[in-house]
Parts: structure tokens; sequence; C-alpha cells
């Protein structure tokens, strides 16, 4: 395969994974900031959501305002240690990502 080829498909798979992390981020924030008027009904794995945005946050910046919000404020919420066991399944470098946003 073509590095052009390669590169094409980490761009798309980039865009697609920061879309996932938008729409996932949208239903715990959506009740808060709407009028109420449209109904969740989804479930959302909140310490997923903050590793999957642990590592994309370097190409989409404005996840790491939201992510120094969540720590500031609705950090109780969330399960360290789960956290830390799911983040032995993703990529190397959110592992340090992960213990600064703990800290």
């Amino acid at each position: 395969m073509s590095r052009e080829t390669l590169d094409n498909i980490r761009r798309v798979a980039l865009r697609a994974a920061i879309d996932v992390a938008w729409a996932q981020w949208s239903c715990p924030t959506h009740r808060t900031a709407s009028s109420g008027t449209r109904r969740v009904s989804s479930i959302v794995d909140a310490e997923a959501l903050v590793l999957l945005s642990l590592c994309l946050c370097d190409d989409e910046r404005r996840l790491r305002d939201l992510l120094a919000v969540l720590a500031k404020s609705h950090s109780k919420l969330l399960s360290v240690h789960r956290m830390q066991h799911l983040g032995e399944r993703f990529p190397d470098e959110v592992l340090p990502k992960l213990h600064r946003f703990a800290s």
C-alpha cells in the first residue's frame, strides 16, 4: 500500500474517531446545555470516552478544554481504577496523558 493511501486512511479514521467522540460528549452535556426539549437516549461509557478524548486531544484541541472542565468539576463521577484498567488497551501514549489528567 502506498504512503499516500495510508495517510488518507489515517485521516479518515481520525476524523471518524473525532466525530464519535463529539457525538458521545453531546449525550452527557446536552441536558445541561439545552432547554431540555430533547431526551438523551443513550448510555455513555465515561471512562472510555475520557481515554478516547485523551488519544485525540492532540488532533482536536477543544477536547483538551472539555477534559479540563471535567477534571475540575465532575471528576468524582469517574472511576480511576477502571480508567487505568481500560487505559492498558489504548495506545502507549495515553497512560502518561491519563496521569496528567488525574493530577
